[in-house]
């Protein structure tokens, strides 16, 4: 079935409509971090397993990620590059100090070591069998990251991102 000019022109349009609504809804964001938060608390189990610890960390760091980025959004919608069609280069990356920077969040630096492990299982612990080279596997023993799962100190930290969020969230009431 081929679709006519106008209809072509039609669901161009409104895919774009959708990318920018969804893009810039600060709600969005947090729903899928929700949805990414679930995923590693049903992972969760004993984070101190091999297996599944670094899985829980792989989710809960793009939960945490996705959350940053929606607060990042929030609070400047310029990170979404509209005529571009696109995310910034500001939101393309894995690296939580920076975004967390970015979002404008007040400095804390015990929680640096948290961004910085949640951030390494996202990019390397938490999606391969090994890591992506021998020189990671060096920088993971060097910075103990491996095996430090911390799932209080993740939904401390949760807690504290959802609360960022949501006074951008539009509610129906």
């Amino acid at each position: 079935m081929c679709l006519s000019n106008q209809e072509d022109k039609d669901s161009i349009e409104y895919y774009q409509e959708t990318w920018t609504q969804l893009a810039k809804d600060p709600n969005s964001w947090l729903r899928k971090a929700e949805a990414l938060k679930y995923a590693a608390d049903a992972v969760r189990g004993s984070v101190a397993d091999l297996f599944r610890g670094p899985v829980y960390m792989l989710l809960a760091g793009l939960a945490v990620e996705t959350l940053i980025k929606g607060i990042i959004v929030a609070k400047n919608p310029k990170f979404v590059e509209v005529e571009k069609e696109q995310l910034s280069s500001g939101l393309t990356t894995h690296n939580l100090q920076k975004l967390y920077r970015t979002a404008g969040l007040r400095e804390n630096n015990s929680l640096n070591d948290l961004l910085l492990r949640l951030q390494s299982y996202v990019e390397n612990f938490g999606r391969y069998p090994v890591t992506k080279s021998r020189q990671d596997m060096k920088k993971m023993i060097q910075t103990r990251i491996a095996g430090q799962t911390d799932p209080d100190r993740v939904d401390r930290l949760w807690s504290f991102l959802v609360d960022r969020i949501q006074p951008y969230i539009e509610t129906d009431e």
